[in-house]
Parts: structure tokens; C-alpha cells; sequence
């Protein structure tokens, strides 16, 4: 059966937004080869409208012959909006009804589900129990802006949390794994 991994990047002051202006600087090569092995041990993406548009814009454009590009690029993909009635990245597909009861056909078998990011999808997820893990990729950094928006807060939402693995690479990036304990979230 499926498991549903949520991988989110976060600087020491919780915010997750944007981390394209300040993760580099920490994603080393052994950082790299976690992220490869992650995407390796997932054949399906799960995303919102916003991760999506990034994604798919980044990866759609990148040159032929890279495994991550060609992986990104051949599996399937699941785009969870209201608002798209078309995609142009191959493979992917728009989920506009039902989250929690698409994603439950879609856990039945296979790899992990992955998710970049902790927006509305994850949380969702989270909710109704079908979020394995969280993955928070932990950045020494203090990015020292933003709002509520761009933290990894989120106005009512909770949930209890069990750290299940800890990855620490030499630049001082942190890969915290946590699962949520079933119930918890609100």
C-alpha cells in the first residue's frame, strides 16, 4: 500500500514559502542525493494549483537526459484544483472533486504519493488521516520576512506529530521525518 509523504522546506524561522531564495545555499550533494532517493521511492506526485504552476513550469523546460528531470517528467502527477480545466504537463492529472476520497483510490497501491510543499492539499490530507509523513527539511537559515502566509502555521490547524527519522547532513541541513499520530489533526 501507498504511503502519502509530504517533503516541505523551512528555514529556522518557519517559513516555507519561496525557498527557492534562500535553500540553495545548504543543498549540498549529500542533501541532493536524499532528495533523488526520495523522488526515486515515489511514482506519483500529489500537488495543489500553485505547486503545480511552479513545478511544472521548472520541470516541463528542463533538458532531456537528467533522471530527475525524466522522472518528474514521465510519472504520474495530481493536480488538486477548482479552478484549472486543463494541464500541459504530460502525465498529470486534475482532481477536482473529492480530495480525501481520490486520494484514498489512488493509496491502494504503488509507491509513495509525494508532496512538495505543506499548503491546503497536505493539510487536507492531514485532516482525513491520509498524510504518513512529514518531512521538514530544516534549513540553517533565519529568513527574517514574511507573513503568515509564508510560515508552516497554519490558523487552526493541529496535530500531534511522532519524529520517526533524523537525517543531519554536513552543511547543517536537517531532514526531520515526522508521521502523525491518526486523529490528531483539527
Amino acid at each position: 500500500m501507498r504511503r502519502a509523504v509530504a517533503s516541505v522546506d523551512m528555514s529556522l524561522d518557519g517559513v516555507i514559502e519561496h525557498p527557492e531564495r534562500w535553500m540553495f545555499d545548504h543543498h549540498d550533494s549529500q542533501a541532493a542525493a536524499y532528495a533523488h532517493q526520495q523522488l526515486l521511492a515515489s511514482d506519483a506526485l500529489v500537488m495543489g494549483r500553485r505547486t503545480y504552476e511552479t513545478l511544472a513550469g521548472a520541470w516541463s523546460a528542463a533538458p532531456t537526459g537528467s533522471d530527475v528531470a525524466t522522472r518528474m517528467n514521465t510519472m504520474p502527477k495530481y493536480v488538486v484544483s477548482s479552478t484549472l480545466d486543463r494541464v500541459e504537463w504530460p502525465n498529470t492529472t486534475i482532481i477536482s472533486g473529492d480530495l480525501p476520497g481520490e486520494v484514498s483510490k489512488l493509496m491502494r497501491a504503488g509507491q509513495n504519493l509525494l508532496m512538495y510543499g505543506f499548503g491546503p492539499v497536505a493539510q487536507t490530507l492531514m485532516y482525513h488521516d491520509l498524510l504518513d509523513e512529514l518531512r521538514i527539511w530544516l534549513h540553517p537559515v533565519l529568513v527574517g520576512s514574511g507573513n503568515l502566509r509564508d510560515l508552516l502555521f497554519r490558523d487552526g490547524s493541529t496535530a500531534k506529530l511522532r519524529l520517526v527519522q533524523t537525517r543531519t547532513f554536513s552543511s547543517g541541513l536537517v531532514v526531520l521525518a515526522y508521521q502523525p499520530i491518526a486523529g490528531s489533526a483539527a
